[in-house]
């Protein structure tokens, strides 16, 4: 019987683990953040574990155009890096129980019930654990192909803004009034 190991964070805890995964001798079969992307730092296809990033719409904290930059940033990979943004989930949606003083100063109001929002992580967590375990691909029934054409719905504006205004979180600055290689504009 083959082993996996899978690792999860919420938030502060999912920056945490990322070192970790980031050492391939650990034998992690993929991490799963929560509310939180790949450090900057890693915002390249060598980082060795397959990463899924799920956040929430309306989460306060880990805001949606973090989570477009994740898309962006992997979207050669979306087999080893997935981003999904949760229709109305909130930062404390990936919880249960009080919020933290910080959540509840700067969260915003979910729009989705708990037990919605869980289900809905619990089915992107599920879908990438058995593609990384296995080689299967994520389920294709309707619930999972609406959840991801609901995630790109959501990014895909968040992308284009963020492509238009030029940010250098997502490409080269162009500092220039003049076209050269890297600023064809």
């Amino acid at each position: 019987v083959p082993k996996y190991t899978f690792v999860a964070g919420h938030s502060a805890g999912a920056a945490q683990i990322q070192a970790y995964c980031n050492d391939s001798s650990r034998g992690v079969t993929g991490q799963v953040l929560y509310a939180a992307t790949l450090l900057s730092a890693y915002n390249n296809l060598s980082y060795p574990t397959p990463t899924l990033t799920v956040g929430g719409e309306k989460d306060g904290m880990t805001r949606i155009t973090r989570l477009a930059e994740a898309a962006y940033v992997y979207r050669s990979a979306p087999a080893k890096f997935p981003v999904f943004a949760i229709k109305g989930a909130s930062h404390m949606s990936f919880a249960s129980g009080a919020p933290p003083r910080m959540v509840r100063l700067r969260d915003l109001r979910p729009e989705v019930n708990e037990s919605v929002a869980h289900d809905a992580i619990a089915r992107v967590t599920a879908g990438f654990i058995r593609q990384q375990a296995t080689g299967q691909a994520p389920g294709d029934d309707d619930e999972d192909k609406r959840l991801r054409e609901e995630s790109s719905s959501l990014l895909a504006p968040m992308i284009d803004a963020l492509l238009m205004e030029g940010s250098h979180h997502i490409q080269r600055p162009c500092n220039s009034d003049h076209p050269s290689p890297h600023c064809p504009w």
